[in-house]
């Protein structure tokens, strides 16, 4: 797993950039993972780096920000869009922990002590990488939001 944190610059007057990661759920494996997501922008230009995530499984797909970009909206509106998938991701993460719970609330009794612990340790591990990776997302959009960075 990953340990880069989210985090967006101005690299000159015309060019900004920024990183973030994205959450992947996969309920079935009781798996959180991670998809890196690096842009550089310009006033006409997006460009993104998607990283490989492992095992073969499929790269982030911003579905909004390519019908924006192909509606030939402003730059700013295709960087909200690709920002509003990343948080979007995280709120499947969210409902992801809610059923882990739900699950673990289910099965306390039928559980052995032991599988009921580690559960619950490796959801509190979870979550706070969680909050390790989305704090500085939340700081670097808050720089654009408060024109400390201009898109």
């Amino acid at each position: 797993m990953t340990t880069s944190r989210a985090r967006s610059s101005r690299a000159t007057a015309t060019t900004s950039s920024a990183s973030f990661l994205i959450p992947v759920v996969v309920a079935d494996e009781n798996l959180v993972y991670y998809q890196e997501l690096d842009l550089i922008a310009t006033r006409d230009t997006v460009l993104t780096v998607r990283k490989t995530p492992p095992a073969g499984r499929l790269p982030f797909q911003s579905a909004s920000a390519r019908a924006a970009c192909r509606k030939h909206e402003a730059m700013g509106m295709i960087l909200y869009h690709l920002v509003d998938d990343v948080a979007e991701c995280y709120l499947d993460l969210v409902d992801g922990f809610n059923d882990e719970i739900d699950e673990l609330e289910d099965n306390v009794e039928a559980w052995s002590n032991e599988r009921v612990r580690q559960r619950l340790s490796d959801l509190r591990h979870d979550i706070l990488h969680i909050r390790r990776t989305l704090a500085p997302m939340r700081d670097a959009v808050r720089a654009v939001v408060d024109d400390r960075i201009e898109l």
